[in-house]
């Protein structure tokens, strides 16, 4: 696998987010097995997606984190592709803004630490939004 982008919020709790990609897997169905360090926790989600451009599978990132004020960012993208996101919090519970489908909900193991993922389609600038508070990034 491959890292697409990472963000870490250093804020205490701590609050991360990380989004991967994995081209063409040999064989349809292939497994995603994610391992953490000892100490660490996380929970994580995959999205599947056909007719992905092989050469250039992700157009365009962005970062952002903050606390309390509720996680918002524009990405840039166009028609025909999928704007997605993930975000990690220590919030009790978000869900994502207008427009967007959720795709995975993973519960840390302390206390309110969460992580989510969410996809729109694409346009020339989408805006992806978990409206929560908390440390988040």
């Amino acid at each position: 696998m491959t890292s697409v982008v990472s963000l870490d919020d250093n804020g205490a709790p701590n609050s991360s987010a990380s989004l991967w990609r994995f081209l063409a897997p040999a064989t349809p169905g292939t497994d995603v097995v994610v391992s953490f360090a000892s100490g660490a926790y996380g929970g994580c989600g995959c999205l599947s997606a056909n007719g992905v451009d092989q050469t250039t599978p992700v157009s365009n990132t962005n970062t952002a984190s903050g606390t309390p004020t509720a996680p918002t960012i524009n990405v840039t993208s166009a028609v025909g592709e999928l704007a997605i996101d993930a975000i990690g919090t220590n919030t009790t519970q978000a869900s994502p803004g207008a427009g967007q489908t959720q795709f995975f909900t993973g519960s840390g193991l302390f206390g309110t630490s969460k992580g989510y993922g969410s996809y729109e389609a694409g346009a020339a600038s989408v805006t992806l939004s978990w409206p929560s508070s908390g440390s988040w990034a």
